[in-house]
């Protein structure tokens, strides 16, 4: 019976031992990751000549004292069309008489056309750091109303290349999007 059970335990470990072998085999023969700082090759790309409102998206902080005027700006901003981000009091330290539209870029053309749907014209604030998602906008207390009917869309000073369909090129095979 003792060499029964030691026959056994072999089979059974040989089997371990397989299973791992497969397991091991199949995770040696997987591709690599893809390598930090490589970027997809572009396939096909999109030339944008103008943007529109439904392609930026707003973030609004409050710096005044009305309680929910960031709110009522954000949906204000939703029914003509652009996309909603955060809605919060402005940071401490931000200090706004009227109206910052603030991008880590000064020429940033979304920012630009937010900055337009204000009256008089807000001003486009290059900011080190992001608050919310998309364009942050910064009401303070002399900001009452946004302007009618405001802009629906920007013409770029240069067109705008993006991608819209990659080539993976760490691994030779295509994302299709």
């Amino acid at each position: 019976m003792s060499r029964r059970r030691t026959a056994g335990t072999l089979l059974v470990l040989l089997a371990v031992l397989a299973g791992m072998l497969v397991i091991g085999w199949n995770a040696a023969s997987k591709p690599f990751p893809k390598v930090l700082g490589s970027t997809p090759a572009c396939q096909a790309e999109k030339v944008r000549k103008q943007i529109f409102r439904r392609e930026v998206t707003v973030s609004v902080y409050n710096d005044s004292k009305r309680s929910g005027l960031a709110d009522r700006t954000l949906a204000e901003l939703e029914r003509r069309s652009f996309r909603p981000g955060d809605v919060a009091n402005a940071p401490a330290g931000i200090k706004v008489g009227y109206v910052q539209v603030l991008s880590t870029d000064e020429d940033d053309p979304e920012a630009q056309l937010v900055a337009n749907q204000f009256k008089p014209r807000a001003k486009v604030v290059q900011a080190d750091d992001e608050y919310g998602p998309g364009v942050d906008v910064m009401l303070g207390p002399q900001f009452k109303k946004l302007r009618k009917p405001g802009p629906k869309k920007l013409k770029l000073d240069k067109p705008i290349r993006s991608c819209i369909a990659e080539v993976d090129t760490g691994t030779g095979t295509g994302t299709g999007q």
